[in-house]
């Protein structure tokens, strides 16, 4: 039997965090193998996502968490947009894909993974990286790890960022990886997160990193926790370039209906800084269409090269400002 709930915006993590949400419209979760009407859960958390809606865009209503992954064995289809749920006891993999051990955390029994990174200057390192399908980023280093092998002493420029989550705005820098090894599968200049901030790097987690979805994204993910394993199938796009933000600018939507696009951040030496753009500016059009859907915005910022005419609100005045994408690296 084949069973779907429907639901506007998930982000899928998996941790031990329990299955918070409303059902709504649009997405589907596909339930296969059994005759369960509802997916349910033995106790529920209620979170503050206000800072998950700014960052994207859309009012987010939950999580589905570790509860769900270790009931059910979990197929993400990034290019389908679809997730199946699987009873463990009829499931069968019958693909291509490759098989890569997991191991849990003892203390929180997170999912973690042993992966090899190289960063230019530097020798191939080993490292255990938490798998988080609820993050929006490619390769997050912790701050513990990124001291402990100097990786901030590289021989390439590193832009400072800003990312927005559940504890609020961390300062960040971003560079480029000369290659991820995961499994049997290489993954080619990676965009890479450090941190260096102690606020960050204090974890009670026994890892180095976070895996999040612009790498997960590149295959068909099915995690099998009752085996311990999770299996990867290339996708069609895993050789494409890392996109990144080309702008400077770091976004994030406000307002009841999140569609007033502010600016939380400028990086240095970026077409936003030349550009004279500021924290607290408000985009309202760019070339003159509405600017209100964050998502869309961000990707006409990783078009390189591309030229945008930005109307903003800066206080009581409105400002038109020339911004041209730039690969910052």
């Amino acid at each position: 039997m084949l069973m779907r709930l429907s639901l506007i915006l998930i982000f899928m993590v998996t941790g031990v965090s329990p299955l918070v949400g409303q059902i709504l419209s649009q997405k589907y979760i596909e339930v296969s193998g059994f005759a369960e009407k509802e997916i349910t859960a033995d106790y529920a958390t209620a979170f503050d996502f206000n800072n998950l809606s700014r960052v994207s865009g859309r009012m987010t209503y939950g999580l589905l968490g570790g509860e769900v992954f270790f009931r059910y064995v979990v197929e993400i289809d990034y290019a389908s947009q679809t997730v199946t749920l699987h009873e463990p006891k009829n499931y069968i993999y019958k693909g291509n894909g490759k098989k890569v051990p997991l191991r849990f955390s003892k203390d929180s029994a997170l999912p973690l993974v042993s992966a090899t990174i190289e960063i230019p200057g530097h020798s191939k390192l080993k490292g255990t990286f938490l798998i988080d399908t609820g993050s929006n980023d490619t390769l997050q280093l912790y701050a513990s790890f990124v001291e402990k092998n100097k990786l901030l002493n590289t021989k390439q420029k590193l832009i400072e960022s800003q990312i927005t989550g559940v504890d609020g705005d961390i300062i960040l820098f971003k560079g480029v990886g000369t290659n991820f090894q995961l499994g049997d599968f290489d993954i080619a200049r990676p965009v890479v997160t450090f941190t260096s901030s102690e606020k960050t790097s204090k974890s009670p987690f026994s890892y180095d990193g976070v895996i999040g979805n612009q790498i997960w994204s590149r295959f068909k993910v099915i995690f099998d926790y009752s085996h311990k394993q999770m299996i990867l199938e290339k996708g069609a796009n895993f050789d494409q370039p890392f996109e990144i933000n080309l702008s400077g600018l770091g976004l994030v939507a406000e307002g009841s209906d999140f569609k007033q696009i502010k600016v939380i951040s400028v990086s240095p030496d970026t077409p936003a800084t030349e550009a004279g753009l500021k924290v607290g500016d408000q985009l309202i059009t760019i070339n003159d269409k509405p600017a209100k859907d964050l998502y869309q915005v961000r990707q006409m910022f990783r078009r390189e090269g591309q030229e945008y005419l930005l109307k903003i609100k800066r206080g009581d005045e409105i400002l038109t400002i020339k911004l041209k994408m730039r690969n910052p690296f």
